[in-house]
């Protein structure tokens, strides 16, 4: 394995920050709800996201325009839907809950476009689509630019990149309160934390479930034997059901029927966990 690069200091500059609109406004909601005694007001839910984003812009010293704040866009869970019907279908809301928080964030909207940052939805995709398409771009770019994302999520933690001269995508996860210490999540981290490879997050998630998307994951396949075959199989899953590679697999036998019978299952879910580029999402792009 490489030698691991030291990750940029906390506080010291990035390119770009790429911020979970909807993720950043259900924390301030619930943060503001007394643990769901009260219906916050909405201009105060979009306040606080605002200063928190303003304050990562400022202590991270980026450029306005290379804020990205990324919200689902219409319709932007109904490909995943179409595919799995049961896709969070967990997360119904009472009808007072779901006004505030589509206030909330239509007025975050508005504030952070007066600060010159970007705020964008794209119809068909989710936020999370969004920020990964943003983040690749980054990576992959002639000249590499640095990304930090900001959410709570860790779906994206597929996302973590590392360079050959240091990290070039990090997750920080914010503290629930506003003293509390951010989580910073480099590629280093994600290693030590789940002996696998970040992209390899969507395959995770595919095999042992989400129970927040509502992903029941491969029946029979929990964490222990999901993180061995990752270590294994360091294509993921594509590569778990390449010809006889089952057999191969170093785990139990019971395990090995389980993947067998839950092929299909697998595959499926792994196209909802996996990130969609969006077509038209670039740096410079207009506010969709």
């Amino acid at each position: 394995m490489d030698e691991i690069e030291p990750v940029q200091e906390e506080g010291s500059a990035i390119d770009w920050l790429l911020v979970d609109g909807n993720n950043m406004t259900h924390r301030a909601y619930h943060a503001q709800s007394r643990n769901g005694e009260v219906v916050p007001d909405p201009q105060e839910v979009a306040v606080s996201v605002t200063a928190t984003v303003k304050r990562w812009q400022e202590e991270r010293h980026v450029e306005p325009f290379r804020v990205v704040v990324c919200f689902d866009g219409k319709d932007g869970s109904k490909w995943r839907r179409l595919r799995f019907p049961d896709y969070k279908a967990g997360r119904e809301r009472d009808p007072e809950q779901e006004a505030c928080l589509t206030t909330a964030m239509r007025l975050l909207f508005k504030r952070l476009q007066v600060l010159d940052f970007r705020a964008e939805a794209f119809a068909g995709y989710e936020a999370d689509d969004l920020i990964a398409t943003y983040a690749d771009q980054a990576y992959v770019a002639n000249k590499p630019s640095s990304s930090l994302i900001l959410s709570s999520d860790k779906d994206l933690l597929q996302c973590l990149r590392q360079y050959h001269n240091g990290e070039r995508v990090i997750v920080a996860r914010p503290g629930f309160k506003h003293t509390d210490p951010p989580t910073i999540w480099t590629v280093a981290k994600f290693r030590e934390e789940y002996q696998f490879e970040p992209p390899r997050m969507a395959d995770y998630k595919a095999l042992v479930g989400d129970k927040s998307d509502g992903i029941p994951g491969v029946a029979g396949i929990g964490d222990v034997a999901a993180r061995s075959l990752l270590r294994q199989f360091k294509a993921g899953i594509s590569e778990i059901y390449w010809q006889d590679n089952i057999e191969r697999a170093e785990v139990k036998a019971h395990v090995k029927a389980k993947l067998r019978e839950g092929a299909a299952d697998a595959r499926k879910f792994l196209e909802i966990t996996s990130f969609r580029k969006v077509p038209g999402a670039y740096y410079r792009g207009e506010v969709k």
